[in-house]
Parts: structure tokens; sequence; C-alpha cells
């Protein structure tokens, strides 16, 4: 019996121990923060892969430009993506390693052929992460975007990463998406995509040099920039400012952001911070007609007032709350105009329709962006709700006289 608890005991000492057979140096492997997709030669694909340097990543970045910088780029070029990939390795000495790509980077003009080719080889590959985020590189190449070095975050992938997601969160004018959420509504009839730009500014080519990053001011910086509307999954146009604002209202995806309010003869009279937002879309369909309803809810309060108003008066106050639900009205109304003119429903209006009439949605699903939608009637409705005016609410009710 002891002979046989002992044999019992070895077999698994061995299996555990079998757990390494597969293990890669670190010494063996190249990190891979972000990849880039552009167009090479003869329209050939170009990929570009930012390297993290492990020993140039430190805490102190004054070692930086002694050191050298924390990435390194490499580049590459295939008749096809699997092949661009796997052409890396005649350049580079280590195996190509996903694990921590946070940023798929795609150039403007592959962009706009299209991302389907892209995306399916992202989702079939085992080794790429499905929660990268997905950008595209606007007014330039995504080549150029990865090589540009930043002073805050030295892997600029992180730099990219993190913008979208506190741009999303405190703007309201980007949106953070990642390619595994992409790739169901890059197929979707009842609702096209919208994916989060990324622009440079500044001096692209001093980008890339260690003086971008030893400057107090750096010669070219990587600044979110508006919302590229996707249709059958290419970019047709991009959404700026307050039209691409609007769109995030809808889509619900406005977590904080700052709305100015114009007040009798004053621009930007009021600045209010909304500090939470909800948005509800519900669909009727009536004698083959299709109806959609936007309702949202926002609250906040008065954080800038560049005018005289007794807030203490309830009138008052009722007054601003709707000049600023209609503010928020009018933006997403234009947003939905831009939607319509470029018909593509990025909203998903066709999606609602077809969960409250399976049959009419069948009948218009292959027209819908393209007849149905341009023409949709869409009904706005905005609750607006100022909870607080930060203790001050008499702004410029005395005046300072000085000393006498």
């Amino acid at each position: 019996m002891t002979k046989r608890l002992n044999l019992f005991a070895f077999i698994c000492i061995t299996i555990l121990l079998a757990g390494c057979w597969n293990h890669r140096e670190l010494t063996d492997i190249g990190i891979i923060a972000a990849v880039g997709i552009d167009y090479g030669q003869e329209k050939r694909y170009n990929m570009t892969f930012q390297f993290v340097n492990p020993r140039n990543v430190a805490g102190n970045q004054q070692t930086i430009g002694i050191s050298g910088p924390p990435i390194a780029i490499y580049e590459s070029e295939g008749d096809n993506l699997l092949e661009a990939a796997r052409s890396a390795s005649q350049h580079v000495s280590r195996q190509l390693y996903f694990a921590h790509t946070n940023v798929l980077m795609i150039g403007e003009e592959v962009a706009r052929d299209g991302l389907t080719d892209v995306l399916d080889i992202s989702i079939r590959n085992p080794d790429f992460r499905s929660t990268a985020t997905i950008v595209i590189a606007k007014d330039s190449t995504a080549e150029q975007i990865l090589k540009t070095l930043t002073p805050l975050d030295q892997i600029p992938a992180n730099k990219i990463d993190k913008t979208l997601k506190f741009s999303e969160n405190r703007w309201g004018e980007s949106i953070n998406i990642s390619v595994g959420e992409l790739v169901p509504t890059i197929y979707s009839k009842g609702k096209q995509a919208v994916v989060g730009g990324f622009i440079i500014k500044g001096d692209k080519e001093k980008g890339s040099q260690d003086a971008n990053i030893l400057s107090s001011r750096p010669l070219a910086q990587l600044n979110s920039d508006g919302l590229g509307l996707l249709k059958g999954g290419k970019l047709i146009t991009w959404a700026e400012g307050k039209t691409a604002r609007g769109i995030n209202w809808i889509l619900n995806n406005v977590k904080s952001t700052v709305v100015n309010i114009d007040w009798k003869d004053k621009k930007n009279a009021f600045g209010i911070t909304i500090n939470l937002s909800k948005s509800k879309v519900s669909a009727n369909v009536k004698n083959n007609k299709p109806y959609i309803t936007v309702h949202i809810d926002a609250e906040g309060g008065i954080t800038e007032a560049d005018t005289f108003l007794d807030l203490s008066k309830a009138e008052e106050l009722i007054k601003v709350q709707n000049a600023l639900r209609k503010e928020i009205k009018r933006e997403i109304e234009n947003s939905i105009q831009f939607a319509q003119k470029h018909k593509a429903d990025v909203f998903g209006f066709g999606e609602k329709i077809s969960h409250v009439d399976e049959v009419y949605w069948k009948k218009v699903a292959d027209v819908w962006n393209e007849e149905i939608f341009p023409n949709l009637e869409v009904k706005v409705e905005v609750n607006a709700f100022i909870r607080r005016t930060y203790l001050i609410t008499k702004p410029f009710l005395y005046e300072h006289k000085g000393n006498d």
C-alpha cells in the first residue's frame, strides 16, 4: 500500500512540474504595445509595430535621451495582413507578443476602404486581444501616430488608450471602443458603427525624435479628435465637436461634459457641468411607418457664470434649466440630421425597429440606411435639471469698489 501511495504521489508531482513546458524567456519575446495598419507601395499592407523597450522604461524620465526612447518601431509589408505580420520576423529578433497590445491604429486610407479584413484577422488570431482599443488615424497614417513620442506617458499606446477613456468620460466628444465591441456592429444592418479618431498636432517629423519629450512644450502632440462614422465597415465621414457629442448623447456615452449656455446678448454666459446623463430610445411602427423617440435625462450644476442673474429665485433657475434643455436638444437634433445626411444609422434605430416589429423590419432591412433612415421621423425629448449652483446664487450682484 505504501509503494502504491508513493507512486501516486510521484505521478501527481510530475504532472504539476510539467506546467512550464511551453514557457518563453523574456529575452525571447517582443512586447507589442500597439499595431498600426496602413497601405504601402502598390496598396500592399504596411504594418507598424510599437515595441516596448523594457530597458528604457523607467520611473524617472530624466534618463530618456541618454539610454534611448522607451519604444522601438518596426515595420513590415505584405499582400495581405497575415503575410505582413509574419514577415516582421525578418526584422525582429524576438517572437511577437500581443498579450499587452492596447491599441489597434488604422490609417485613414485603409479605414475608408473598409475594416472587415483588419477585424477578421484580429479576431481569428488567438494571440491578439479582442479588448484592444481600435482607433483611426485622422489626417495621417497609423505609422506617424505610433512613431510620435509622448512626454507624460512613456508608452504612446498607453497615452492613446487613456486619453480616449478620459475624454469620453470627461468631455463626451470621443468614444473608446474595442475590437470585440466593434465586430458585431460592423455586420449589423440595424446599426452602423462609430470609431474614435486621433490626430497629430504640430510637427509630425519631429514628433518621433527625443526632442519631443525633452521639451516642456512638445513639438508634436497626439490628440483625440472626433468620431469616424462607418457604413458597411467603411469610414465615410467625421463628426466633430457638438455633432460628435450629440451622437454620444443618444448612444448613452456622455458621462460628464460642460454645456455652455447663451443668455440674452451674452455668449456662453453660463457653463454647466453635466454630472449625470441617461438616454432611452423607443421605437414604434404605425401603418408601415416607423417612429423613433429619443429621451434624455441630464443633471448638472452651474460651475461658471458670466452674467448677472439671481439664481436664488426658483423662476430664474427654471429659465436656465430650459435654456440647457434646448441646447442639449439642439445638439441631438443636429447630430441626427448629420447622420441622416450621410445615410448611416449609427444610433441603432433600426435595431429598435426590428425588436418591435420583426415583420416590418424584414421588409426594409436591406434598404434601411439608404431609403428609410434618411427620412425617419425622430422625436427628441430632454429633461434637464440644475441641482446645484455651488453656493454662489447671485453672480456679479456686488461690485468691488476698492479702497478709498
